[in-house]
């Protein structure tokens, strides 16, 4: 069983990865899919914690230009990217770190 991609789509539209909404908007059920799309996930629940609603794009760039946590814009800024070869996978730390902030 190959568990490093997976194929269905599944989930609340407002946490989907771009990738995911398109697909399923073009009523692709079955698409191939890998990581990143739940990094983009986890950073639409860093944002929602930081701004205490289900946040959108004005609310990310409106993060970053406050006085946010360093670590937290850091996570957020390479988590909720549109370009999934430019959206990086964070090493433990970094995400742990990052959640500290907010609890």
């Amino acid at each position: 069983m190959d568990i490093s991609s997976s194929h269905t789509v599944e989930g609340s539209p407002k946490y989907m990865a771009p990738e995911i909404q398109n697909a399923y908007n073009l009523r692709s059920r079955r698409t191939n899919y890998r990581a990143k799309v739940d990094a983009w996930s986890f950073g639409a629940v860093i944002l929602e914690c930081y701004v205490g609603y289900q946040g959108k794009l004005s609310d990310y760039i409106s993060m970053t230009k406050t006085s946010a946590e360093p670590i937290l814009k850091e996570v957020v800024s390479h988590l909720l990217v549109h370009d999934t070869e430019k959206r990086k996978l964070l090493h433990s730390d970094t995400i742990r770190q990052a959640v500290d902030t907010l609890f």
